[in-house]
């Protein structure tokens, strides 16, 4: 569930026309300007990115901050493209949709319609399910950058056992996503990609979306404070897109202003009858019991001033992105990001808050303060960092429970299968089981660094999101190679 804290007034904006590709940046009228003001103040406390402000379907604001790449000395621009996270999710709804209008598929349909051999617990599960998340599945099921292939994943999948009945609650799942692509692709004959730019983004003038992007365009390298983290295309992926944990349900490539067609060709309705477009915006399922948020096809659901927000939002390595539609009141924010101090969702709510006459408090990005390794059992989270980092060097799935009974609250106890395959089993298979000799450690917000040296001499890095005594839970696990003056300290 994404948190959006919200503080609402009523304003009537007015505003100049669309951008295009061009990189020149809209900064027009008051609100525009109070936008900008807010975002340029931010650039210094670590965010870096693009921002596309609309208000009664024109835009008031479309500008780049920060760098796309900082060696190169490019600049983020509108232009700009960038990795875009989990909303990918509303476009393979839409691409379902799409193929619903056109009586090839219903969302009714079971999985078994589309899949050999589904196994009885998942016999129920229907295109609906895995639309809103209530399929039963775990969040996923294989590292993003693992290379599977359709049929691999397919069959990993089916074999995976369920976190709860079809249709018996919600639970954000990847999986359910990555299945319906695979849908995508056997309905239409057509990988998901070509799909997308056929038949959804092509006719609606939507040109620099999509997984494999024409050579040229300026793109952003994601970043986390001043470590580098690359392009997307950096790391593994097929001819076609992505490897099959990631497609469907992430890693798309886009800018702020298509994502913004996007948005005005869905509700100028040419790419989805009105229908299926009420269909997307339905409230199927809440998000958490007492939550008031709910979940459509593809979009997250929120009450808003004037009836309803219609939202997604995304992360990658280094990249974030928000996407706010404001229907009821005809306003949309699109934030995408490259810096994960200060993240997309970070100032989206803010910004909000500015469209509707707010003035929000600025956003301090957290600053990295060093920890002394002996000082780390001082602390909870800092003996649960510990606890894992010997789990992981022990390399035993035995270990790895232990860890969890020991140190994790009740939601990850209930399902031991899925952090052992997220988490340990993923950071054993990028280092080969050898093990990390801890040389520093860093506290960034609720989140510690650790830099360590494996066996073979490489330096190391892991990002670790532990709560204290009363949030026993891992928030996030990021993980990579660092040079060896990074690990030392001496950078």
């Amino acid at each position: 569930m994404r948190l959006l804290a919200l503080a609402f007034a009523f304003l009537t904006l007015n505003a100049c026309a669309q951008p295009d590709h061009e990189e020149s940046a809209t900064v027009h009228g008051d609100i525009g300007t109070a936008l900008d003001d807010y975002l340029t103040n931010q650039v210094e406390g670590g965010f870096s990115g693009v921002v596309l402000a609309a208000v009664d379907g024109e835009v008031v604001l479309s500008k780049g901050y920060g760098m796309a790449d900082r060696e190169a000395g490019n600049p983020n621009t509108p232009a700009t493209v960038f990795q875009i996270g989990s909303v990918a999710k509303p476009l393979t709804a839409t691409a379902i949709l799409k193929l619903q209008d056109d009586g090839r598929l219903s969302v009714e349909d079971p999985v078994a319609d589309y899949f050999d051999g589904v196994p009885a617990d998942k016999a129920g599960i229907t295109l609906h399910h895995l639309l809103t998340h209530t399929a039963g599945f775990p969040g996923g099921i294989g590292d993003d950058y693992e290379a599977i292939d359709r049929e691999a994943y397919i069959a990993r999948a089916l074999e995976t056992p369920l976190n709860r009945a079809p249709g018996a609650g919600y639970e954000y799942s990847n999986v359910g996503f990555a299945l319906l692509a695979a849908i995508v692709e056997q309905v239409s004959g057509q990988s998901y990609d070509a799909y997308l730019q056929d038949e959804v983004l092509g006719p609606a003038g939507i040109e620099h979306t999509g997984y494999r992007l024409p050579d040229g365009l300026p793109r952003a390298r994601g970043y986390d404070g001043s470590r580098d983290l690359g392009l997307p295309t950096d790391r593994a992926w097929a001819d076609d897109g992505p490897y099959w944990n990631l497609r469907g349900n992430g890693g798309l490539l886009s800018t702020a202003d298509d994502l913004y067609r996007f948005h005005q060709a869905l509700e100028a309705g040419e790419i989805l009858s009105d229908e299926a477009r009420a269909l997307a915006y339905t409230r199927h399922t809440n998000e958490g019991e007492g939550s008031g948020t709910h979940y459509g096809y593809g979009w997250a659901l929120f009450p808003a001033p004037g009836g309803m927000l219609v939202t997604h939002n995304g992360g990658d390595p280094g990249f974030s992105a928000d996407v706010l539609r404001f229907l009821d009141d005809d306003k949309v924010l699109i934030v995408l990001g490259n810096d994960r101090r200060v993240e997309a969702f970070d100032v989206s709510g803010p910004l909000a808050d500015i469209l509707y006459g707010e003035t929000p408090e600025p956003i301090a990005a957290p600053q990295a303060q060093p920890v002394a390794l002996d000082a780390l059992e001082e602390t909870p989270e800092g003996r649960r960092a510990l606890a894992f980092v010997e789990a992981v060097n022990g390399g035993t799935e035995e270990g790895y429970r232990a860890f969890i009974e020991r140190h994790l609250d009740s939601q990850f106890r209930e399902n031991p299968d899925r952090l052992v395959t997220q988490f340990f089993g993923v950071v054993a298979d990028e280092i080969g089981h050898a093990p990390v000799a801890l040389r520093r450690a860093e506290r960034e917000g609720d989140r510690l660094h650790l830099y360590g040296v494996l066996a073979d001499g490489r330096g190391y890095w892991m990002m670790l999101g532990f709560g204290g005594d009363d949030d026993n839970r891992i928030a996030g696990l990021m993980t990579d190679y660092a040079d060896l003056a990074t690990v030392e300290g001496t950078d």
